[in-house]
């Protein structure tokens, strides 16, 4: 090999070092390295090597007129190399020579080590719970607990929030139930908004758009949105979206035109809403003259899937002022209305018929209070009824012996797995 030029080879030795990144400039130092990495044994022979390593630098840079003088600088590289065998030693060694006896040593260790933690460290295994602390921490929930959003009003359709669990008796099938849970806690809503953009209400479009808005920024923690526009026929705008922002975008780029599937565009809704929502309080609110043309679905099956599902309908409608029904039947006014309150009746929402579109703005507030001061009840079926997979009939009573209350919920539940 060539004979080892001290000053060359010390910028070449440094340049490794930087290069690796594993040891710091000069001469090698034990690098940060865990003791169970290379085992008690195998560490005292590394650092020995070290040490001699160390002792073989030092004795080479001596040899050569290499050495470190802060005082005067130009001492450090001053001396010519000598060229010849090292002195105390028989052989000539390159840098190459001494990184590569370096890394066969390590990679001798690192096998070592290994073969040493294999021996040391049996594999872990899972630890066994302890019963007594298991037992503690766990809890039954009944699946089969039916939970009733309530709402109670006076005389003067006022809310009324002051009643206790003892204010309420609950029927099922005209059975009284016992009531397990109940609350007046503030619950986050999944909410969906569903806007008629039929030809009809394209002269309501901008205080729709306004309402909508309102009930997105009145967002509490935990709230989620979705958008549906039907025409002749529903269309998702916008899936559930924590982001007030996200509606306000997708109800900005509705194209306003066409028929009304309006029954269609509840039971997808209400369906989605459902089915999609992650808060168990879900409603949507619909924007509609209540002109329905052209859904796939009637009045009695729309009505029948409501039933099986867990959603709050609250509808605002519009409908036309026109009442000549003719010799037959009623008018379209009369039964746009009547359709519009049973959908709301039946899922324990309400309807609004404003006679102007300055009315829009109260009402919408009236709708977010509305989701917001609920009572939260809920029962176990008792055992001794019969247990039928059909829709069942549920009452509930408020009483607190100062005034008549009037309860709003949904008129029944279908009872299913996880209910």
């Amino acid at each position: 090999g060539q004979t080892l030029d001290s000053q060359h080879n010390a910028r070449q030795v440094r340049a490794v070092f930087d290069r690796e990144k594993k040891f710091s400039t000069g001469f090698p130092q034990i690098p940060h390295i865990p003791v169970e990495i290379f085992g008690v044994i195998p560490k005292v022979f590394f650092c020995s090597y070290l040490q001699m390593l160390k002792h073989y630098c030092q004795t080479l840079n001596l040899a050569h007129g290499k050495h470190s003088d802060k005082k005067n600088p130009q001492a450090t590289y001053g001396v010519q190399p000598t060229e010849g065998k090292i002195p105390g030693g028989s052989h000539k060694m390159t840098g190459t020579k001494l990184w590569l006896v370096t890394g066969v040593i390590l990679a001798m260790l690192q096998g070592t080590s290994l073969g040493l933690i294999g021996q040391e460290r049996a594999p872990k295994r899972p630890q066994r719970p302890n019963p007594s602390a298991a037992q503690d921490e766990v809890f039954n929930i009944d699946t089969s607990l039916v939970v009733l959003d309530v709402a109670v009003f006076d005389q003067d359709n006022r809310f009324v929030g002051d009643l206790r669990k003892e204010n309420f008796r609950v029927y099922d099938e005209q059975v009284e139930q016992q009531i397990e849970y109940f609350s007046r806690d503030e619950a986050p809503v999944s909410l969906g908004f569903v806007v008629d953009t039929s030809g009809s209400m394209r002269p309501r479009r901008t205080k729709v758009v306004e309402a909508v808005k309102f009930l997105a920024r009145a967002a509490k923690s935990g709230d989620e949105f979705f958008l549906v526009d039907f025409k002749n026929k529903a269309e998702l705008a916008e899936e559930f979206t924590p982001r007030p922002a996200d509606i306000e975008d997708a109800v900005d780029n509705i194209v306003w035109g066409g028929g009304t599937a309006l029954l269609d565009a509840i039971q997808l809704s209400a369906e989605y809403a459902d089915k999609e929502g992650k808060n168990r309080r879900k409603a949507i609110v619909v924007f509609s003259d209540g002109d329905e043309r052209d859904s796939y679905y009637d009045r009695r099956q729309m009505l029948k899937l409501l039933q099986e599902y867990q959603v709050q309908v609250y509808i605002v409608g519009f409908p036309d002022e026109d009442d000549n029904g003719g010799l037959f039947g009623r008018s379209t006014r009369k039964r746009s209305v009547q359709l519009i309150k049973d959908i709301a009746g039946e899922t324990g929402g309400r309807a609004f018929f404003p006679k102007t579109l300055d009315e829009l703005p109260e009402i919408v507030r009236a709708i977010n209070a509305d989701l917001r001061t609920q009572y939260s009840i809920g029962f176990v079926p008792s055992q001794d009824q019969p247990q039928s997979g059909g829709f069942r009939r549920i009452t509930v009573r408020a009483e607190d012996g100062k005034r008549k209350l009037v309860v709003r919920t949904r008129s029944g539940y279908t009872p299913r797995k996880g209910d």
